[in-house]
C-alpha cells in the first residue's frame, strides 16, 4: 500500500467530516471545488516573461566602508555582538530557529533602521557569499523569506544606497525575482499578495517592465478575492489585515514614486483597508485575533492606524513626502461602515466604559486563508480603556506546528464548547458549501443590540444531540452579562471561558481579576477553575495569561448565566 494511500486513509479514520466528505464524493454527491491556483494562474500566464538576464537596476550605490565599531543585531529578541574583525561571524553562529529565520531574511533591516549603513553593507555581503543556490526545500528560499528579503534590502536601498558588489547584488536579487514568480504560493492568499507586491517592487526598482505587470495582475486579483466590502481583509485575522494594508501601501507609494498609472488602482483598493482600521482597533490597542504574522507584528505597523504615530514603526522608513502622501490618502477615506464590517464577519460595539470586538466568520468555517482562529463566542473587550478580556493571539514560528494548532483550538480561547469540541470541524478548501451546510448548519448570525450583542449558530448539531446555541452580551451600570441558551437533547460538557490578562483567582463562588489598579470579579451558574497561560510579545518575550473557565455537565435544553462585574472596594 502507497504512504499517499496511508495518508488518506489515517486522516480520514481521524475526522469523521473528513470522512463524509470524500464517501459523498465517492458516490458523487459533492462537486469538486476549483483550486485558488486555476484562477490565478491563467491571468499570468498571459503577459509577457520576465527576462532571465541580470537586471540592470535604477537604484544608486553604497560605498564600500568597513565598520570601525561594533555593533548590536537583534534577532527575533536575541542580541547578537558584531566585531569588525569579524564581519561574517553572524552567520557561521548556531542560532535558535527564530532567530536563524530573522537573520535570513533579513527583518532586522527595518526593525533597526539605525544600524550603520556600513555593518549593513557587510552583513549583505557575507550573506551573498554563503547563500546557496536556490533549491526546492532550502528554507533560506522559500518564496515568503524570498519576497520578505528583497523588500526589506530594497527599502534599504533606497534610503541608503545598493550594497555592493553592485553586479552582485543585482544577480542575486533577479534569482529572488525569478524564484518567487516560479513558486508563487497560490494556495494562502495572504502569502500571494505578500510576494505579489515583493515582485511589484523587484520589477520597478530593477526597471523590470513585465516583473511590474506581474507583480501588479497579482496585487488585482488577490484584491477582488481578499478584500471584503468593508475594505477588511477577509483572513480572520486582525494582524494579517495590518499586514497586507501595507504591503497595497508600499505598493501603492512605489507606483506614485515612479509615476506609474497604477497608482490610482492601488489607492482605490487601500482606502477602505485604511479607513477599517480604526474600528478593528480598541481603546486599549489592536486585539490579537487570528494568526498574527511574525515579519511585520501589530507593533510596527501601529501608525496605519488613528491615534497611531506615523513616525515609527514602518512609517519611520518612509520619507515625510511619503508619510505626507499616506495620511492624505488615510484622511479622504471617509467613516467605516458598521453593517458592512459585520457582514464581512466582524463587529465592533461600545456601551460606555465597555468596548469590544467580536468574530464570526460569514460562513461559520474557517476561511480561505486557513489564519483564523476557533474564537466563535469569543470577543476581545477593554473596559475603561484598558484590555480585559484578550484573544491569545498566536506563538512565535520557533515554537512549532504543534503550539499553532493549539493557539488555533477554541480550548485556548473565550467563548462557549460543548464536549470539548471545537465550534466547527477543520476546514478544507475543497469542501463545497452544501457539504458544510449539511455538517454545521446555517452560517452564524452575529448582530448588535441596543444594550448589547448576540450571536446564534448551528454548528455543534454535527455532535447529535446539541442543535441551535445562542450568547448574549448584555451591557449596564452594573457590569456585563452573558446568557448562554443550547437547544437539544443529551448530556454534555460545557465550558465558558475567558482569557485574561489581568491576575486571576478563584474561589467558591466566582473569581476576582485584579491588575492595573482596578478589580472585576465574575460570578456564575457553575464551578470555576483558572489555568495560566502566555502569549508572546513581538520580540518574543512571553506575557502571562490567565484562562478563567466555568464547566459542567448539563442536560440539553440548557440555559446559564455569568456576571461580569466592577468591584468597588470602598463599598
Amino acid at each position: 500500500m502507497s504512504n499517499a494511500l496511508l495518508t488518506v486513509l489515517a486522516e480520514s479514520l481521524s475526522d469523521p467530516v473528513l470522512r463524509r466528505w470524500r464517501l459523498g464524493r465517492l458516490f458523487g454527491r459533492w462537486p469538486a471545488v476549483k483550486e485558488p491556483e486555476a484562477q490565478l494562474k491563467p491571468f499570468l500566464d498571459g503577459l509577457t516573461n520576465v527576462a532571465a538576464q541580470p537586471p540592470a537596476g535604477v537604484l544608486p550605490d553604497l560605498p564600500r566602508r568597513l565598520p570601525r565599531h561594533p555593533a548590536r543585531l537583534v534577532l527575533a529578541g536575541r542580541a547578537i555582538e558584531l566585531q569588525p574583525t569579524k564581519t561574517a561571524a553572524v552567520f557561521q553562529m548556531s542560532l535558535p530557529a527564530s532567530a536563524q529565520y530573522a537573520l535570513q531574511c533579513f527583518s532586522w533591516l527595518p526593525r533597526q533602521p539605525d544600524l550603520s549603513p556600513d555593518w549593513v553593507s557587510e552583513l549583505w555581503r557575507a550573506w551573498v557569499e554563503r547563500a546557496p543556490r536556490p533549491g526546492q526545500g532550502d528554507t533560506v528560499w522559500h518564496p515568503d523569506t524570498a519576497a520578505q528579503r528583497a523588500v526589506n534590502l530594497l527599502d534599504f536601498a533606497r534610503r541608503v544606497g545598493l550594497p555592493g558588489p553592485r553586479k552582485k547584488t543585482l544577480e542575486v536579487l533577479g534569482a529572488h525575482l525569478r524564484l518567487i514568480l516560479e513558486r508563487l504560493d497560490y494556495r494562502l492568499g495572504t502569502s500571494a499578495v505578500t510576494q505579489g507586491h515583493a515582485v511589484y517592487r523587484l520589477g520597478l526598482d530593477l526597471g523590470e517592465e513585465a516583473a511590474a505587470q506581474h507583480g501588479m495582475a497579482i496585487l488585482t486579483t488577490e484584491a477582488r478575492r481578499l478584500i471584503g466590502r468593508s475594505g477588511v481583509v477577509l483572513a480572520e485575522s486582525t494582524g494579517q489585515h495590518l499586514r497586507l494594508t501595507r504591503c497595497y501601501a508600499d505598493a501603492w507609494l512605489a507606483a506614485r514614486r515612479h509615476h506609474r498609472p497604477e497608482a490610482f488602482r492601488l489607492a482605490a483598493f487601500l482606502r477602505p483597508m485604511l479607513a477599517v482600521v480604526p474600528a478593528l482597533t480598541l481603546p486599549g490597542g489592536l486585539p490579537e485575533i487570528g494568526d498574527m504574522p511574525g515579519d511585520w507584528p501589530a507593533d510596527m505597523l501601529a501608525g496605519l492606524g488613528a491615534g497611531g504615530d506615523p513616525a515609527t514603526g514602518w512609517g519611520r522608513l518612509l520619507t515625510a513626502e511619503d508619510r505626507a502622501a499616506l495620511a492624505a490618502l488615510g484622511a479622504g477615506t471617509g467613516l467605516y461602515d458598521l453593517d458592512l464590517l459585520r457582514s464581512d464577519g466582524w463587529l465592533r460595539a461600545d456601551f460606555g466604559p465597555w468596548s469590544g470586538l467580536w468574530h464570526a466568520a460569514p460562513q461559520g468555517w474557517g476561511g480561505m486563508t486557513g489564519q483564523g482562529h476557533q474564537d466563535l463566542g469569543a470577543c476581545e473587550l477593554h473596559f475603561g480603556g484598558r484590555p480585559l478580556f484578550v484573544d491569545p493571539g498566536s506563538p512565535p514560528p520557533f515554537r512549532g506546528d504543534r503550539a499553532a494548532e493549539l493557539f488555533r483550538t477554541a480550548a485556548a480561547h473565550g467563548g462557549l464548547t460543548i464536549g470539548g469540541h471545537d465550534p466547527y470541524p477543520p476546514a478544507r478548501p475543497f469542501y463545497s458549501d452544501d457539504f458544510r451546510r449539511e455538517i454545521a448548519g446555517a452560517p452564524p448570525v452575529l448582530a448588535s443590540e441596543h444594550d448589547g450583542v448576540s450571536l446564534v449558530f448551528d454548528s455543534y448539531r454535527r455532535l447529535g444531540g446539541p442543535r441551535q446555541c445562542s450568547r448574549r452580551w448584555r451591557f449596564g451600570d452594573g457590569g456585563m452579562v452573558v446568557d448562554d441558551r443550547i437547544l437539544g437533547t443529551g448530556r454534555y460538557l460545557v465550558e465558558r471561558r475567558f482569557v485574561t490578562p489581568l491576575t486571576a483567582v478563584a474561589d467558591a463562588t466566582g473569581v476576582t481579576l485584579m491588575g492595573g489598579g482596578r478589580k472585576i470579579r465574575i460570578t456564575g451558574d457553575a464551578p470555576a477553575q483558572v489555568h495560566q497561560g502566555c502569549r508572546w510579545a513581538a520580540d518574543g518575550t512571553e506575557l502571562p495569561l490567565s484562562l478563567v473557565v466555568f464547566a459542567a455537565r448539563v442536560n440539553l435544553p440548557w440555559q446559564g448565566r455569568l456576571t461580569v462585574a466592577p468591584v468597588d472596594d470602598a463599598g
